[in-house]
């Protein structure tokens, strides 16, 4: 789900700001009755000029012409496997505020990658240069619907490494080919916060209903459909783990292999030499 209300908190307080600042009114502090909890990580003021997030008004207006622009990720920012290494050119389609920071979604449009939709949080991105190229504003907004309708579907901001599986994934007739099923069992008490969470997934992919798993300790299931890239999304492998012992993963087997894992590491980190 897009969250809109971090870009208005932060609308408010500029304009606050200004009006202070320009000293033509006295602005009484308002009780504030509601805020935002998340917020980002990085202080843009530790951030070289280079980065992106320092150049919000040229890239917001990249976005709304459809220009291509030559990116590169900063040297020495942190980054995951598999990420495009050096500079690459892609459209600029949306900026998106996810749990931490902000983000830029993106298609790349050159080498092995080309027509890959991604995000990448700002502060790791540096603007190279702006290419003569333009897309139309139909295509430009086609694009920010595919962007969509992946984010919406996968359980964080990671979309994949691959734009064939995204392809595959936005055609209906070509989804279950990339899709896996989720499967998890919990007790009782955990089981009632999955249901009082019901958006966290799109509900005609999940089930909060089905029949009882058999296991004393671990009665209720749960069950989702997520693009099969989701295994190796952190987001996902983070929400599982924060249930520690009172969540069981029962599908698929490679994510089950993964948190066992994870489990294993982490108590040999605690254990006696």
């Amino acid at each position: 789900m897009h969250l809109q209300y971090p870009v208005a908190v932060e609308m408010l307080q500029k304009f606050r700001e200004r009006i202070e600042a320009s000293k033509l009114l006295e602005v009484e502090a308002a009780y504030p009755i509601r805020v935002i909890g998340n917020r980002g990580i990085v202080n843009p003021e530790n951030l070289p000029e280079s980065a992106l997030s320092k150049h919000l008004e040229t890239l917001e207006k990249a976005i709304l012409a459809g220009e291509l622009l030559e990116l590169a990720r900063r040297p020495r920012s942190s980054r995951f496997a598999g990420q495009i290494e050096g500079q690459f050119l892609a459209y600029p389609i949306q900026i998106v505020f996810h749990n931490i920071g902000w983000y830029l979604g993106y298609e790349v449009t050159a080498g092995e990658k080309a027509g890959l939709l991604e995000f990448e949080r700002l502060d790791k991105l540096c603007l190279l240069s702006k290419k003569s190229q333009t897309r139309s504003p139909v295509e430009q907004k086609q694009a920010l619907d595919r962007l969509t309708t992946l984010y919406k579907a996968s359980p964080g901001i990671f979309l994949g490494k691959s734009a064939e599986d995204q392809r595959k994934y936005l055609d209906p007739k070509r989804r279950k080919s990339v899709e896996m099923k989720v499967e998890l069992w919990m007790g009782d008490e955990i089981f009632q916060f999955f249901i009082e969470g019901n958006q966290r997934f799109a509900k005609k992919h999940s089930l909060y209903t089905l029949e009882k798993s058999g296991d004393r300790e671990f009665p209720n299931r749960f069950q989702v459909k997520l693009p099969k890239w989701s295994i190796r999304d952190v987001d996902l492998k983070r929400w599982i783990i924060g249930f520690g012992g009172k969540v069981k993963v029962v599908k698929p087997e490679q994510l089950v292999e993964m948190i066992e894992q994870e489990g294993e590491e982490i108590v040999s980190n605690y254990g006696k030499s």
